[in-house]
């Protein structure tokens, strides 16, 4: 993690005026995550933030992951992902009433192989 301060002389704009900046600002922070949840499946996610806290020059934050900065996420294409695994996997366990969910766990490798392969 790097924190970081800075003080800008009539850095933003207030309607007509300026006034000093005083910024903190938590330039870059990351979070790795990694496990183990059976012999067959495992995930690592890693979550990364950049420029939380700067402020815009005409006052609000500069927190947009849209714009490539921030800490957002890209949730929607990791459920994505992960809703085309499942269905990939179940397809791949040719699913009954009977079976067992480790039985359909053990196909998420092979799914998730697949589905990465074609994004």
């Amino acid at each position: 993690m790097q924190a970081s301060y800075q003080w800008v002389e009539d850095g933003k704009i207030n309607g007509s005026q300026f006034e000093d900046v005083n910024d903190f600002m938590i330039r870059r922070a990351y979070l790795y995550l990694k496990a183990d949840v059976t012999k067959y499946v495992s995930f690592f996610t890693h979550l990364a933030s950049d420029k939380v806290g700067l402020e815009k020059p005409t006052g609000g934050n500069l927190d947009d992951s849209g714009l490539g900065r921030g800490s957002g996420m890209a949730v929607v294409k990791a459920a994505t992902i992960a809703a085309r695994v499942n269905r990939l996997a179940g397809h791949y366990a040719k699913p009954t009433p009977a079976m067992q969910v480790m039985e359909m766990v053990q196909h998420i490798p092979r799914a998730l192989s697949e589905i990465l392969q074609r994004a």
